[in-house]
């Protein structure tokens, strides 16, 4: 006989905080990894699928990380914040998948000139996994 045992995330932080205080690791602070993806509007004449993945990083607020996919083509993007209201202004192209929207947060902790991160991985508010970076 098997037991399972369902790990809840607060369960695996804390097992984890734990070790990490076996190596004198001070709390930094929280961060949030935001990812939004963006595909072509039904109405606009495209030849191939486009996707636009936007990303925000807490440790680094004034740019937004993007990849544009086409084809066989990935191009990264580094932009300022105004790429938000870009892509708001984009409507009629891309529109939003709210329902793939995936958040990872979580307490930052540094071990001397090491920075740790344990995070919660969620997709529209359902967990979906742990991060530890």
């Amino acid at each position: 006989h098997f037991q399972v045992h369902l790990l809840t995330f607060a369960y695996i932080c804390s097992e984890f905080e734990l070790h990490l205080h076996t190596f004198a690791v001070t709390f930094s602070s929280t961060f949030a990894n935001i990812c939004i993806h963006f595909v072509v509007s039904l109405n606009y004449i495209c030849r191939q699928q486009r996707t636009v993945h936007v990303l925000h990083n807490s440790e680094q607020p004034a740019s937004v990380f993007s990849i544009l996919e086409s084809g066989n083509k990935t191009i990264p993007l580094v932009a300022d914040g105004l790429f938000d209201l870009l892509m708001m202004k984009m409507t009629t192209v891309y529109t939003s998948k709210k329902q793939t929207k995936i958040e990872a947060k979580g307490p930052r902790f540094e071990i001397g000139d090491f920075c740790v991160k344990l995070g919660s991985v969620t997709m529209t508010q359902n967990f979906k996994g742990v991060l530890v970076e």
